[in-house]
């Protein structure tokens, strides 16, 4: 690996305010956070970037590690990929599918 060139951590939080006209109120509050990290890997004039992201609810609940190991072990194995040959290919587009 050549370096992590994107890597980071936030926090946010969400209100949500629902109100009709008979007088109904819903309120929901959350916070998150998430952290990231992404590898570059460069051998034989070959580049390829990977990372990974984790989300929790609470910040004990992040997995950097996840991130780290994950990102490095894409990239590492996203170095040796080629490009797909131009041509026609089937494609389906039914969320059924998925």
């Amino acid at each position: 690996a050549s370096s992590s060139p994107y890597n980071g951590y936030s926090d946010g939080e969400t209100q949500l305010i629902i109100a009709n006209t008979q007088g109904t109120l819903c309120q929901h509050f959350e916070r998150s956070f998430t952290c990231y990290a992404y590898t570059l890997f460069e051998k034989d004039g070959k580049q390829s970037m990977a990372g990974r992201m984790s989300l929790g609810r609470r910040f004990d609940e992040l997995n950097p590690t996840y991130c780290i190991e994950g990102g490095y072990n894409l990239a590492r194995d996203l170095l040796d990929g080629v490009p797909v040959a131009t041509g026609n290919y089937p494609a389906i587009f039914h969320i059924n599918a998925l």
